[in-house]
C-alpha cells in the first residue's frame, strides 16, 4: 500500500514537472522572435557574415527541443489524466453497483450516465490541465513586457486588442456554457423518458399507444436538436473568434510596426519580433477564460463525485454472510413514498413477518407502491425508514451473490440479457445447465425451449422485440429468477404476458412449492392469490390483514386440458 504522504509527494512532483516544462517551453518560445530580430537587424545588412549558419542551427535545435518538451509534457498530462480517470471510475462504478437502485432511483436512472462525464472532467483537472493553463498564463506579463520594451505604442495597441478579444470570447463562452447546461438537462430528460418507456414497454404495447409515445419522444428529440443547433452555432462562433483575434493582433502589430518604421522608432527586426510575440498572447489568455467559465462546472463535478464516493457503502458484490435456507423474512417499520407529477403518496408503518412455507398475497390501489414494496422486501431498494431482514440478517449486509441465491423477485417485465437462452437461464454460468433445466422442467418450460430450432442455444438480443414469443420470454425470466432455488419467492404480477399453457404451469408450480418456500404474490388474478394463507391490503398507514379473503386449496391442474 502506498501511503498518503508518498502519494502527495508524487502529485507535487508531477505538478512541479508540468509547471517547469511549461515555463521552459515559454522561454524557448522567445528564441524565435529574438532570432528574427537578429536576422533582420544584423544578418541581412551583412549577408556574408558567418553568424547566419550558427543562428539557423541554434534556432532549429531550439525548435526541436521545444517540440520534444511539448510532446513529453502532453504524454505526461495524458497519462496522469488516464490514471486519475481509472482511479475515480473504479470506485464510482462500484458505488453505483453497490448502491443499487436506491441511489440511482432518487436522482433518476439517467443520472448514472452523467456521473462518468463528471469523472472525466475531474480527471482532466487532476491530470494537470489547470496547472498547465495557469503556468502559461503566468508568462503572459513577460511577453507583454517585452512588447512594451520593444515598442510602447505596439504594447498599448496589442493590450487594447487583447482586452477586446477576451471580452468577446468571455461573452460567447458564457453563452455556450449556458447552452451546454440546457443541453445536459434536456439530454437527461430524454434518457429518463427512454428508460421509463423501456420499463413499461409491455404495458405500452398492450394498450397500443406506441404512436403516442413515439410522438412524445419526437418532442423531446426536437427540443434537444434545437438546443444542440444553437450550441453548435455558439461553438463555431467561439472558434472563429479565436482565429480572428490572432489575425487581428497580427494586423495591429503590422500597422503599429509600419508606423514605427516610418517614424524611425522601430526597425524591421523589431516589427517581426512584435508580430511573433503578439501571436503568443491570445492562446493562453483564451484558455484561461475557458477555464474561468468552466470553473463552476468543475466545482460542481468535484462536489458530485465527492458526494457519490462519500455515500454510505452499499452491499458487497460477493463478500458477506451466507444465508440459511429457512425462508424467513421480516420487515419492521417500513416507510417509503411514491412521487408523481400530481401528488406524493406516503406509506408508513409497514410490518410483515414471514416464515418457511407462508403464502401471502398483497393487494392495493397503487401498482407503483406495490412494486416498490416488493423491491424493498427483495432487498433491491432501501426504505426511507425501517429495515428488512432475510434469515435474520439485515438486507444491506447481505452480498449481491447471496441475495440472488436466497431471494427471487419476478416482475411483469420479461427482460432478456443479450446472449442465448442458456446464458439467461444459467445466469451466465452461476448455475449449471442441468440445474437450470431442472427448474425449467418444474415450470413446464423445458419442452418449449427444446422445440426451438436451436434449443437453449437460441440467441436473444436483449432488445424490446425478441425472436421468441413474449410468453416464452416471461417464462425464461421466471426460470432465471428461480435457478438458485431460493426459499423466498416474490412474484410481482409475474403472470402478465403468459399464454394459457404458461399460466397453467405457473399455477401448478405454486401448488408444488406451497409449504416448502415462502411466497409473496401480487396479482389481480384470483386463481393465483386464492391459495394464499394470508391476504394483506397495502394502505398509507400500513399493511392491513384482509379477513374477508378465505384461503383456497391450490390444485395442480393435473386434469386440465389445454
Amino acid at each position: 500500500m502506498i501511503s498518503a504522504h508518498t502519494k502527495e509527494r508524487r502529485v507535487i512532483g508531477i505538478y512541479s514537472t508540468l509547471i517547469a516544462t511549461t515555463l521552459a517551453l515559454n522561454v524557448l518560445g522567445l528564441c524565435v522572435p529574438l532570432t528574427a530580430q537578429i536576422i533582420f537587424n544584423r544578418i541581412l545588412p551583412a549577408p556574408n557574415t558567418t553568424t547566419l549558419p550558427v543562428i539557423v542551427f541554434v534556432a532549429l535545435a531550439v525548435t526541436l527541443l521545444e517540440a520534444s518538451l511539448r510532446f513529453a509534457r502532453n504524454i505526461l498530462s495524458i497519462e496522469e489524466t488516464l490514471k486519475y480517470n481509472q482511479t475515480l471510475i473504479t470506485p464510482v462504478f462500484e458505488q453505483l453497483v453497490r448502491g443499487g437502485a436506491a441511489g440511482s432511483a432518487k436522482a433518476g436512472a439517467a443520472q448514472a450516465i452523467v456521473y462518468f462525464g463528471r469523472v472525466g472532467q475531474v480527471a482532466e483537472d487532476l491530470g494537470g490541465k489547470t496547472v498547465i493553463a495557469l503556468a502559461e498564463l503566468s508568462f503572459v506579463p513577460v511577453v507583454l513586457g517585452l512588447i512594451f520594451f520593444i515598442s510602447p505604442l505596439s504594447g498599448v495597441a496589442v493590450t487594447v486588442s487583447v482586452a477586446i478579444g477576451l471580452a468577446m470570447t468571455m461573452a460567447d463562452g458564457w453563452k455556450m456554457n449556458r447552452l451546454a447546461r440546457i443541453v445536459s438537462r434536456k439530454t437527461e430528460r430524454r434518457y429518463s423518458f427512454l428508460l421509463s418507456v423501456l420499463g413499461a414497454i409491455h404495458s405500452i404495447k398492450a394498450l397500443g399507444v406506441e404512436g403516442r409515445v413515439a410522438r412524445q419522444y419526437e418532442v423531446f428529440q426536437a427540443d434537444l436538436a434545437r438546443c444542440n443547433y444553437r450550441m453548435a452555432i455558439a461553438m463555431g462562433r467561439l472558434m472563429n473568434e479565436v482565429a480572428v483575434s490572432n489575425q487581428w493582433l497580427t494586423i495591429v502589430a503590422l500597422l503599429c510596426g509600419a508606423y514605427g518604421v516610418a517614424a524611425g522608432s522601430m526597425s524591421i527586426g523589431a516589427v517581426a519580433a512584435v508580430i511573433l510575440l503578439s501571436g503568443r498572447l491570445m492562446a493562453p489568455l483564451q484558455r484561461a477564460v475557458f477555464l474561468y467559465i468552466q470553473a463552476k462546472d468543475l466545482c460542481e463535478s468535484r462536489d458530485v463525485v465527492a458526494e457519490l464516493l462519500g455515500r454510505e457503502a452499499g452491499r458487497s458484490v460477493a463478500e458477506g454472510p451466507e444465508l440459511s435456507r429457512d425462508g424467513k423474512l421480516d420487515a419492521v417499520g417500513l416507510s417509503f413514498q411514491i412521487e408523481s407529477r400530481l401528488s406524493t403518496e406516503r406509506y408508513t408503518g409497514l410490518d410483515l413477518q414471514l416464515r418457511k412455507g407462508d403464502f401471502v398475497a398483497i393487494a392495493g390501489s397503487s401498482e407503483k407502491a406495490l412494486t416498490h414494496l416488493m423491491r424493498i422486501l427483495a432487498g433491491v431498494e432501501k426504505p426511507a425508514s425501517g429495515h428488512v431482514a432475510l434469515e435474520g440478517i439485515p438486507a444491506e449486509q447481505i452480498s449481491c451473490r447471496a441475495l440472488n441465491a436466497g431471494v427471487a423477485l419476478v416482475t411483469s417485465t420479461a427482460i432478456m440479457f443479450k446472449g442465448t437462452i442458456r446464458d439467461n437461464i444459467t445466469r451466465f454460468g452461476e448455475v449449471t445447465i442441468d440445474q437450470a433445466l431442472a427448474v425449467a422442467a418444474m415450470l413446464g418450460v423445458e419442452a418449449q425451449i427444446n422445440q426451438l430450432p436451436q434449443g437453449v442455444e437460441t440467441a436473444v438480443s436483449g432488445d424490446v422485440v425478441e425472436s421468441i414469443s413474449a410468453s416464452l420470454c416471461q417464462q425464461i425470466a421466471i426460470v432465471r429468477a428461480l435457478a438458485h432455488r431460493p426459499r423466498v419467492i416474490l412474484l410481482d404480477n409475474a403472470d402478465r404476458g403468459l399464454d394459457q399453457l404458461a399460466y397453467a404451469n405457473l399455477h401448478r408450480f405454486l401448488a408444488q412449492v406451497r409449504g416448502r418456500a415462502t411466497v409473496v404474490i401480487v396479482s389481480e388474478d384470483r386463481n393465483l392469490t386464492g391459495g394464499a394463507s394470508r391476504h394483506y391490503v397495502l394502505r398509507p398507514d400500513g399493511l392491513q390483514l384482509d379477513r374477508s379473503q378465505a384461503s383456497e386449496e391450490l390444485t395442480t391442474y393435473r386434469g386440465l386440458k389445454l
